[in-house]
């Protein structure tokens, strides 16, 4: 496989997600990338797991048949053993499983460290093992049946003794592990492991006395290996060798990063406490195994071997502990501090000392015990009595949380630390307020502000209470209404404007200050009028809001934002995960005032996944900010289709009665159901029919009497869906160049973009405007678009051409790059793509949108090249640069108000009537312009030629000897061209050329008589009478003779056929 140029991550993601092209490039094009590296595993597991439904049939495979016939056949002749003694205590260890050795016995094993990871037999063991650790001087180890890979048996084995014992019994309804660990912290063995009939792997705890485990968490990979490190996480492998970290109190599992290497069949992986780092025993499908050390911060990865053993399949990895650790004290027991009494800084500390070491045996002596306090040792006793009660009193304790802890200390080291629980010495500030409560008072816009006082200090210590006072903060402004009050109350008469307000009360004594406490919000001032619209986006739209759980399940609707990474905002409302508890949630705006008898239009925005569950929403006028106070429902929805975008709902109402009304929004879905989602709100007044033209956008400039395309875009503003409407293009003067008659139905608040052809008549350069005309449109000053300047060249001179399709489909590596600071493209036309002969090209154009967001490109750097090519026909690597002629140097930035792009070329090109490349390059584009995508064209490429190549990056590393991505689409271009060459109706009248196109047809482009195709030896295979194709499709592989005539003139031409 050829290696391409690398691209971006991101580049490869958008060209996934925006680009309707039609290419058959190699999926693994970007052989050097992580990501491309992992795809092709990804794609390989699939194959390889075809048919195979658990994670024990993937991870396992037949490895476990293999194993156990090779058990039964190995030689069991007498071999020397390396004694645990001999090993020592910093010696890796493990099970070896199976080997290359023709007669090797499996069993436990050391590991040397030197570099070569050879093994050295400790103790032969004919357990069919599928994983195992170390718990001090014993070797916990499940088994199992290699023909079923049914769970089997739990053992322990002495590593001094070897001696191997039965705890307990498995079935098949039981878990099989693949690797397990002894977490010293915890005091626990973990696993991974699943059933029988699992997907997917889970972890387990296994207590190593009885063999009963219980089931921690489900995983969301196929995971090998398991390893518990001193930082208090797992780590663990899966199957693509990505390192993942768990989190048993926090029920996670995070990526890290990924290895480099891919795993297959059982393995192990430990980890090292005098270095810090895991062991894994990788082993390959391919039947090889190494030895790694894998860095548990970022995954990082060394060879220790190349080879572990004979290419030894190796379980139950680990390091041993040094026993002597459980000879240490156990903790001190009933530990208690009582703290001085109004706020004096004193303590006084009781315990009870350690009778046992931590393996449980008695102690028989205590060289000393230190009492820490906040981790600083401020108190020792020596030769303190076993199990003797003790007490001591601290003074002077600095002011703030404090933690004790004790610790006994024999000759073995310290003993487990017993600590309290952490207490506040000394003067504490107050706690928060309590039962704050804002109310409005009356008909006005004046809002009463009452609570009663903090009961306890703000870090649960004793606190002065007879100088509590109140500062009072009124949000959404955050302006400080009042300060030092002594009453628990306040009332605000300054309100003027509608807002939704609530306000934060902070209790002060003369040691400090509370946190805030905020209020309920409520909203008070003049009605809104209408036009009303709110997106969420801003505080203070979203104080404007009132949220109300009316069934009280705490399940209610929230603000949320950054959704598919579009920082926006919206209601979100998520389902009670009971599946009981039916939806019946509100939010209410501020008031706003409707009049009797108008129509107006209510709009917003909705998403959901109605496969995943079908919501239930409607809306009501409500006289007040509660579901008590609704007065007429405007909107019911009990069927709406989305599949997580924002769909618009909209609809029309006419109030029965003049006055200020909340929309109130309810979701009353039924229980089980998903989520939905709402936002941009808007209440306007409407008509029946008001139909509105939003925008005229294309080319800044035209050719008289040239056919020319421009989008319109139309908006239905109106209480209906509309049928039947005409779209014009005019100039300001009324002159209408080209008009659509549309019958399409258009619902209320949809937009429209129609595409109108135009023939602009005009001698001068000139403005035009799009419009729109409806029957009964009662609105008629938004029926215009802005102006749009254009320039009118004119057709004794000009001529425009635009190659490619208005299919809608979009590019976004082509004409350019923009998502990287640099690009460099190339792209070939050849003469039946371009439709065209020899002339000057003097101008060119491309039309450009946005896939997603709002950012257009900026001040982009670009340099045009083009260069007349000979019969190239595909694209099979980078074109030479050197060929080029640079015809345009300089800058463009994208206008978010038009969608066409006409670039004056500094130097015009002289097209010589074959194939036209042209190459780009660009700098300063980056990932905000992700989404800045061309229309292209992928209709009529039946071929199998590529039309265009392209590189990006961040930093310009641009090799053209090394192939870049290439696909068979080619961007929409629009050229302008000078005619004073002679050039008619895009033929050359004074010469024709000759290319074989993609070995399926001959294209001859220009004006003959005849033509006539020969094979080598004189047979006449083919004629033509002015036709522009000959099909060479059916021929076989070899030369022919092409024998054309013009007038008196006939010219041989070779052509060479390759399939």
């Amino acid at each position: 496989m050829k290696r391409f140029l690398s691209v971006s991550v991101s580049t490869l993601c958008r060209m996934l997600a925006v680009i309707v092209l039609l290419s058959t490039a190699n999926p693994f094009a970007f052989a050097d990338s992580k990501e491309s590296l992992l795809q092709k595993r990804k794609m390989y597991l699939e194959q390889r797991y075809a048919g195979k439904t658990t994670a024990i049939e993937k991870i396992m495979g037949a490895r476990g048949e293999k194993r156990v016939a090779a058990k039964k056949a190995a030689n069991k002749k007498t071999s020397p053993m390396l004694s645990a003694s001999a090993a020592g205590s910093d010696v890796l260890y493990g099970f070896l499983m199976s080997d290359e050795t023709e007669d090797y016995l499996p069993g436990l094993v050391t590991i040397s460290l030197d570099g070569n990871a050879t093994t050295s037999l400790m103790q032969e063991s004919f357990l069919n093992i599928s994983a195992g650790t170390c718990v001090l001087n014993d070797v916990y180890l499940q088994t199992y049946s290699g023909y079923t890979m049914a769970p089997d048996r739990f053992y322990s084995k002495n590593i001094e003794t070897g001696e191997e014992q039965l705890i307990t019994t498995y079935d098949s309804n039981d878990p099989l592990f693949f690797d397990m660990t002894y977490d010293e912290n915890a005091g626990v063995i973990y696993a991974i492991g699943s059933l029988l009939t699992d997907e997917l792997t889970s972890l387990y705890s296994i207590s190593y006395t009885t063999g009963e485990y219980e089931k921690i968490m489900d995983l969301d990979y196929n995971l090998f290996t398991v390893a518990a490190a001193s930082d208090g996480y797992l780590y663990s492998i899966n199957d693509l060798g990505e390192l993942f970290r768990i989190s048993v109190e926090y029920q996670s599992c995070d990526y890290v990063e990924w290895t480099g290497y891919f795993p297959a069949y059982l393995q192990s992986m430990t980890y090292n406490p005098n270095d810090g780092l895991l062991y894994w025993g990788l082993f390959t499908e391919e039947g090889t195994s190494s030895l790694l050390t894998v860095e548990t911060e970022y995954g990082m990865t060394e060879v220790v071997s190349e080879t572990l053993g004979n290419n030894a399949e190796i379980g139950a990895l680990f390091f041993r502990s040094d026993p002597t650790l459980l000879l240490v004290p156990a903790a001190s027991s009933n530990l208690n501090v009582f703290i001085g009494s109004n706020g004096q800084r004193t303590a006084t500390i009781s315990w009870k000392k350690p009778t046992t070491s931590l393996d449980g045996n008695p102690l028989t002596s205590i060289d000393r015990i230190e009492v820490s306090r906040n981790g600083i040792v401020v108190h020792e006793i020596s030769n303190p009595t076993v199990g003797a009660n003790e007490t001591w009193d601290d003074t002077d304790i600095p002011q703030g949380m404090t933690t004790y802890s004790i610790v006994a200390i024999n000759e073995y080291g310290n003993g487990d630390a017993a600590e309290s629980i952490p207490i506040y010495i000394g003067r504490d500030v107050p706690s928060t307020v309590n039962d704050l409560v804002l109310a409005k008072t009356g008909e006005g816009y004046e809002l009463n502000l009452t609570w009663t006082a903090p009961l306890t200090g703000k870090h649960n210590g004793w606190f002065d209470n007879s100088t509590l006072r109140y500062n009072v903060i009124r949000y959404p402004d955050a302006s400080v209404v009042a300060e030092n009050l002594t009453e628990c109350s306040y009332t605000d008469a300054t309100i003027t404007e509608t807002n939704g307000y609530s306000y934060g009360v902070v209790a002060i004594n003369d040691d400090g200050a509370s946190d805030t406490l905020r209020s309920n919000v409520v909203i008070v001032g003049p009605a809104l009028e209408v036009p009303y619209a709110c997106s969420f986006n801003t505080e203070a739209e979203r104080s404007m809001w009132i949220i109300e759980d009316a069934n009280g399940d705490n399940c209610t609707w929230y603000y949320d934002h950054n959704w598919g990474g579009v920082d926006s905002y919206f209601m979100h409302y998520y389902y009670n995960e009971d599946c009981v508890s039916a939806a019946d949630d509100w939010f209410f705006s501020a008031p706003i005032h409707l009049e009797a008898g108008k129509l107006y239009m209510l709009s917003y925005d909705v998403r959901m996944i109605s496969a995943l569950g079908q919501e239930k929403f409607r809306v009501a006028l409500c006289s007040g900010t509660s579901h008590e106070y609704e007065v007429q429902e405007i909107d019911n929805r009990t069927d709406f289709q989305c599949d997580n975008i924002f769909t618009n709902a909209s609809t029309s109402f006419t109030p029965e009665t003049t006055g200020d009304y909340s929309l109130g929004f309810q979701v009353y879905s039924d229980a089980n159901q998903y989520f939905i989602h709402i936002t941009n709100i808007s209440v306007k007044e409407t008509n029946e029919v008001d139909m509105v033209c939003n925008s005229l956008k294309g080319m800044e400039v035209a050719v008289k009497d040239v056919e020319t395309t421009y989008e319109v875009t139309v908006t239905n503003n109106g209480a209906t869906a509309i049928e039947a409407f005409t779209v014009n293009v005019a100039d300001v003067d009324g002159t209408v160049y080209g008009s659509v008659n549309v019958e399409y139905n258009l619902d209320v608040n949809a937009t429209l973009i129609v595409p109108v052809k135009c023939t602009i008549t005009s001698n001068t350069d000139t403005q035009l405007v799009g419009q729109v005309v409806a029957d009964g449109d009662a609105v008629s000053d938004n029926n215009t678009t802005a102006p749009l300047e254009v320039e009118v060249l004119q057709d004794a001179e000009y001529n425009m051409v635009k190659i490619g399709h208005n299919t809608g489909s979009v590019c976004a590596y082509l004409p350019f790059d923009l998502s990287a600071y640099y690009s460099v493209t190339q792209m070939l036309f050849n003469p039946n793509i371009l439709g065209f002969a020899s002339t000057s090209i003097e101008r060119i154009g491309y039309n450009y949108g946005l896939t997603w967001g709002d950012t257009y490109a900026k001040n982009i750097k670009l340099k045009i090249y083009m260069a007349n090519i000979e019969e190239v026909g595909s694209l099979s690597g980078w074109l030479d640069p050197e060929i080029f002629t640079l015809v345009y140097d300089g800058e463009f930035s994208l206008d978010e108000d038009n969608n066409a792009l006409m670039l004056t070329l500094d130097t015009p090109f002289n097209y010589e009537g074959n194939e036209l490349a042209v190459m780009t390059e660009t700098e300063g584009g980056g990932e905000e312009y992700f989404y800045n995508c061309f229309n292209s064209s992928t209709e009529d490429i039946s071929d199998e030629n590529f039309y265009s190549m392209s590189w990006s990056e961040n930093e310009y590393t641009f090799d053209p000897t090394v192939e870049g991505m290439k696909t068979r689409i080619y961007p929409n271009f629009t050229f302008i061209l000078n005619n004073d060459n002679g050039a008619v109706n895009g033929v050359n009248a004074s010469s024709y050329k000759v290319y074989t196109m993609a070995d399926k047809y001959i294209s001859i482009v220009g004006e003959y008589d005849k033509a006539a195709l020969y094979s080598i030896d004189g047979m006449l295979i083919q004629e033509a009478n002015g036709e522009n194709t000959i099909g060479v499709a059916n021929c076989k592989q070899g030369i022919y003779l092409l024998q054309v005539r013009c007038g008196e003139s006939v010219k041989t031409h070779k052509i060479v056929v390759r399939h």
